[in-house]
Order: structure tokens, then sequence, then C-alpha cells
């Protein structure tokens, strides 16, 4: 262990400066100099803000044929896109594509398909939500065409 002998005139100053820095910081100034000046806007203010989410991925209108609709209702701020991706169980791209977002419901987006799934095809739906931070919320399903 090592001992430091300090002076009591430093220890003064050092409680001193401890004062006026924090006076200084409650005042938002320094010697008259105002640390934000009002004029200039605050760019960026830190918050915690939490990713979108897929609340709801609804696949009862969709039946595997071309012109089905994939709804997909998701949770965020300021949704931009919404991405869907259609895979094979193998993992082959069947198709992808954006979602529109549906005018009188905030929130509710499809997704119309373009192309018609084969019967007996095991299908993997991946949807991803992104917002205009860059957040990202994403869900999948598993759906067997009959």
């Amino acid at each position: 262990m090592t001992k430091v002998l300090i002076d009591e005139s430093f220890l003064t100053y050092q409680r001193e400066l401890v004062g006026d820095i924090s006076e200084a910081i409650k005042e938002n100034s320094i010697e008259g100099v105002n640390i934000y000046p009002p004029e200039e806007p605050v760019l960026f203010q830190p918050t915690f803000v939490l990713p979108p989410q897929i609340k709801l991925l609804d696949l009862e209108l969709f039946d595997g044929n071309m012109g089905g609709l994939i709804q997909i209702y998701s949770r965020g701020l300021e949704l931009f896109n919404v991405h869907v991706i259609i895979r094979d169980e193998y993992g082959n791209l069947i198709e992808k594509g954006d979602a529109d977002e549906a005018i009188d419901c905030p929130g509710l987006w499809g997704y119309v398909t373009t192309v018609s799934i084969p019967s007996r095809t095991a299908l993997n739906i991946y949807v991803a939500a992104i917002d205009c931070v860059d957040g990202v919320g994403a869900a999948s399903v598993g759906l067997g065409i009959l």
C-alpha cells in the first residue's frame, strides 16, 4: 500500500474546485458564458427507444396463390419499412418485397404475394420492421401449403 501526503492547502483548493464545478453545472454557465446557448438547438437528446415489434403476423388471407395477402401488425417509432421474405423449407428464396402500410390503420401493413406456391410446400415467412432510427424488429412463421 502506498501512502501519499497531501498538503492541507491542496485539499482546500480541491474542495473549492469541486464546489465551483458543481455550481457551474447547476447554472449551465461558467463565468457568464452559457454552456448551451438558447439560439442553438439541441441536435441529440439521448433517450431509450425500444425497437419496433411485430405484434401479429396474420396468414388467414394467404393460401399460397398469387395475390394472397400477408397482414402484419407492428408497433414502433415511425416505421418506414416492413420487408417480407418467403423461403421454402430448404432455404430457397421464393419471393421477397416490401409491404405497404394501410392508409386508415397505422401499424397495419400488407404484403400481396406475386407468385403461386406449389402444393405440399413447406414455407418459412420472415418479416422485418425497420424504424427511422434503424431499429429492427423481426418475426417468422412456418407454414405448409396443402
